[in-house]
Order: structure tokens, then sequence, then C-alpha cells
């Protein structure tokens, strides 16, 4: 049975907020260790897997300009030892002024406990 999950959400929270603040021990902790583990990316080109992806997306995300989210809204669900949530914001980066649009799909499986 699917429903909705408010432990999901609360970690597409963390995730985000680690994100913005370039928290890299907790944008790593929160990454899969399997070797299943991907991220595509917004830019084209940007498709990241396994211990690269671990590796190098906290310097990636270490790299983008100061910014805020506004307008986030979280939608999450699970099913067993999975999960996903829709995550949807406006991002405004603080030097430039520019706001734009973000969408994120995240897929959740529960690994030794967490």
């Amino acid at each position: 049975m699917i429903t909705p999950s408010p432990e999901i959400a609360a970690i597409v929270t963390r995730w985000n907020e680690a994100v913005r603040t370039c928290d890299r021990d907790t944008v790593e902790n929160l990454l899969s260790r399997d070797a299943a583990l991907r991220y595509v990316g917004t830019a084209s080109g940007e498709l990241w897997s396994g211990s690269v992806l671990r590796r190098g997306l906290p310097d990636h995300f270490a790299e983008v300009p100061a910014f805020s989210y506004r307008n986030q809204s979280t939608e999450a669900f699970e099913q067993g030892s999975t999960g996903w949530a829709f995550w949807h914001s406006d991002i405004h980066f603080h030097d430039t002024g520019v706001t734009s649009e973000y969408r994120i799909t995240f897929i959740f499986t529960l690994e030794t406990g967490a």
C-alpha cells in the first residue's frame, strides 16, 4: 500500500538545506552506497553514478553561488522499503537577483535502517 511519508519529506528538506549551506558531510551521508546510485542534473550531460557521484557531488554543489529557496513544495510517498518524493521550488540567487524554477524527483531505499 502506498502512503504519504512525512519522514521522506523531512529527508528531502534536510537534503535541500545541506545543498544550500554546502554541508558536504550531510550530502554525502544521504547518498546511497550502492553501485546503482544515479544522479541526473539540470545541465546537458550531467549524468553521474556510483562512487564518482558520492565523491564529486558535494564539490559540485559547493560551486553553486549563494541562493535561497522560495515557495517550496514537497510531496513524498513510501511503500515498504522504497520511497519517492517530488520537490518544487523557486531558487533565488543572491549575487545576480535571478530567480529560477527547479523541480527534483527523489527516489529512496531503506539501507541499514536509514
